[in-house]
């Protein structure tokens, strides 16, 4: 197995860093990202909008629901991604 820089490098294309870096960058874009997002639209929400207000209240509820949608959209397309290397990985390996 090459080493992460040269993978990183090749501009050949022949090794994948994908599979490598997948479970790292699922962390970082799916978790932290999308978490600190949605902190910070519920503190400019609370800030714009008062909590007497119907509307705002259930818009604070239905913005971490929607922050999971995202998570799991996040998911969806990394699982996707991985998928598509191994499928890629496998078919050079049988050439």
């Amino acid at each position: 197995m090459k080493s992460f820089f040269k993978t990183l490098f090749d501009h050949k294309f022949e090794t994948y860093i994908t599979r490598s870096i997948a479970g790292i960058a699922y962390l970082i874009l799916a978790w932290c990202a999308v978490a600190v997002g949605g902190i910070l639209f519920l503190i400019t929400l609370s800030r714009a909008l008062t909590f007497a207000d119907a509307g705002s209240f259930l818009l604070s509820l239905v913005i971490p629901v929607l922050t999971f949608v995202v998570v799991i959209m996040l998911r969806l397309a990394f699982e996707a991604s991985t998928a598509l290397v191994a499928v890629a990985e496998n078919t050079s390996k049988a050439k």
